[in-house]
C-alpha cells in the first residue's frame, strides 16, 4: 500500500482545536456542505448591465487564456510515465493519518503474549495487535479515500511502514456503523475498503463471510475476508495480492463497531487469516 496526498485541511490546535474540513464523522461519513445562497443584484439601468457584461466577458477571455495555460503546464508536471499508470490505478488509496493532537500512543496491557494492547477510548473498547506495530494515539484518523468517497476510523495501528518503497504492509482502525445487522456492517466495511484502497481496472474480489466469532471475553460478532489482485507502484516489491478483514459487533453503548485489517499479501510478514482472527478475539471492552 502507498502513502497517499493530503486531502484534509486542518485548522492548528491554537483556534478551538484542530479539525477536518467539512467536519469528519467518526464512522466514516461525511457531513454535507451547507447550501450556498445567492444575493440578487441590485437594478441597474440597461446601459450599465451592458457594460457589466462587456467588461465581465473581456476580463474572462484574457484570464481563461492563461488558467488555460497553467493548467496544461501542471497537468504535465503531475503526470506519471505511461509505464507506471497501471501499477496507480491498482496500488492502495491510503488516507494520510491525519493526527489531532501530539498525545503519546493510546496503548492498554495485552491480554495475548507477544503483543501490546490498542486502546480506544471513543469507543470504549481496546484490541492487541503484534508487539512490532506502531500504535497510533488515541485522536489519530486513518482509512481509505478515492473520488468515489472514504471510510475511516480511530483506535489505529500499522505495520511495516515503508517496507518496500513507499509501501505499508498493514493498517487497522475502529468505524462506528449505521448498518442493521452486524452481517452487513462488516461486509459493507470490507467492501469498501477494497474497492477504496485496491480498486483498478482490471480489478476482482472474493468473500469470505460473513462467518460468526466470538472475542475471548464473549463478544460475539461477525467477520468478514475479502481479498483480490494489487499491483506495488514499484515493480520490485513482492505483493500481487492483498485481503481486508473486518469484524463487527456491538459496542458498550450499543452501536455497531467494526475493526478493520487491511494487509498486502504474499510479502514478508504479511497478516494472514489466522492471524487477523487472533487478533479480532481479543477485542474486549475498555476497562
Amino acid at each position: 500500500m502507498t502513502h497517499g496526498d493530503e486531502f484534509w485541511r486542518k485548522r492548528t490546535a491554537a483556534s478551538q482545536g484542530a479539525y477536518e474540513i467539512p467536519p469528519l464523522e467518526r464512522e466514516g461519513e461525511q457531513k454535507p456542505e451547507r447550501p450556498r445562497k445567492y444575493k440578487r443584484w441590485s437594478e441597474l439601468d440597461f446601459l450599465s448591465k451592458a457594460f457589466l457584461v462587456f467588461l465581465v466577458g473581456w476580463s474572462c477571455a484574457i484570464v481563461l487564456g492563461g488558467v488555460a495555460g497553467l493548467v496544461s503546464a501542471m497537468a504535465a508536471f503531475r503526470d506519471e510515465p505511461s509505464t507506471t499508470s497501471a501499477a496507480a490505478a491498482t496500488s492502495r488509496s491510503l488516507l494520510p493519518p491525519v493526527t489531532t493532537t501530539t498525545k503519546p500512543p493510546s496503548t492498554t496491557a495485552p491480554v495475548h503474549p507477544g503483543h501490546q494492547g490498542v486502546a480506544v477510548p471513543a469507543r470504549g473498547i481496546a484490541y492487541d495487535v503484534p508487539a512490532g506495530w506502531q500504535v497510533d494515539n488515541a485522536d489519530t484518523i486513518r482509512g481509505f479515500e478515492t473520488e468515489a468517497g472514504r471510510v475511516t476510523g480511530t483506535g489505529g495501528a500499522v505495520d511495516g511502514p515503508n517496507y518496500c518503497g513507499a509501501e505499508l504492509r498493514t493498517v487497522s482502525y475502529v468505524s462506528r456503523s449505521k448498518a442493521p445487522d452486524l452481517a452487513t456492517a462488516a461486509t459493507d466495511f470490507a467492501t469498501d475498503a477494497a474497492e477504496l484502497g485496491y480498486a483498478g481496472s482490471n480489478w476482482a474480489q472474493q468473500s469470505i463471510g460473513p462467518v460468526p466469532l466470538t472475542t475471548a471475553t464473549g463478544i460475539t460478532g461477525q467477520m468478514v475476508e475479502v481479498t483480490g489482485p494489487r499491483t506495488p507502484k514499484d515493480p520490485t516489491c513482492p505483493g500481487a495480492e492483498f485481503s481486508v478483514y473486518t469484524f463487527a459487533f456491538a459496542g458498550p453503548d450499543n452501536p455497531i463497531l467494526v475493526l478493520t485489517l487491511a494487509a498486502d499479501r504474499g510479502v514478508p510478514g504479511e497478516l494472514t487469516p489466522a492471524q487477523a482472527r487472533e487478533i479480532f478475539t481479543t477485542v474486549r471492552l475498555l476497562e
